[in-house]
């Protein structure tokens, strides 16, 4: 449910009646779906991809990161998955670095990862990094979790809002 709303989004026409609802019915997901991982994760612990296989901990993943209506939550996935890392001997992956940079964002401080966009204009196509932390350290951070540069990244996040031609590319 949580992806099959999301991609029924329409960033170029988000004021539209349809839309509307859609957004309503995305955030009434959102808290159900948060309700449910807490209550797994009370019961059974973070579900780990050695535990529990890379669809489950990718799925946990995502649930967190669009409980946006829950940062007192989303710090404990965040601490979990940070746990889970050092555990694995894996290190830190970009899932931790969403989350980590929504909780940032949510909290009015720069984020270290450079995941999160937004338009101060209201235009969705006019899209700028929220607050970064120093940008060549959030370059050295993407480029050791091997994401793409930043400039890169917003261009990508422009294409999938389907934003083609329609802004200067920078």
């Amino acid at each position: 449910a949580d992806q099959a709303l999301r991609h029924r989004l329409d960033f170029l026409d988000p004021e539209s009646p349809a839309q509307v609802k859609l957004r309503g019915q995305l955030m009434l997901v959102d808290r159900t779906n948060t309700e449910r991982l807490k209550a797994w994760v009370a019961r059974c612990g973070w579900p780990t991809k050695a535990r529990y296989g890379e669809q489950a901990a990718g799925s946990a993943w995502l649930l967190a990161q669009h409980a946006d209506h829950d940062t007192a939550f989303q710090k404990q996935p965040l601490v979990l998955l940070e746990q889970a890392a050092a555990a694995s001997g894996e290190g830190v992956n970009s899932n931790l670095a969403y989350l980590a940079d929504r909780i940032a964002v949510a909290e009015k401080r720069p984020q270290p990862y450079g995941t999160q966009l937004e338009s101060i204009s209201g235009n969705p196509c006019d899209l700028d990094f929220s607050p970064l932390e120093d940008r060549a350290k959030v370059e050295a951070r993407r480029a050791a979790l091997k994401m793409p540069p930043l400039d890169a990244y917003k261009r990508m996040v422009l294409d999938m809002q389907h934003c083609q031609g329609m802004v200067k590319r920078q």
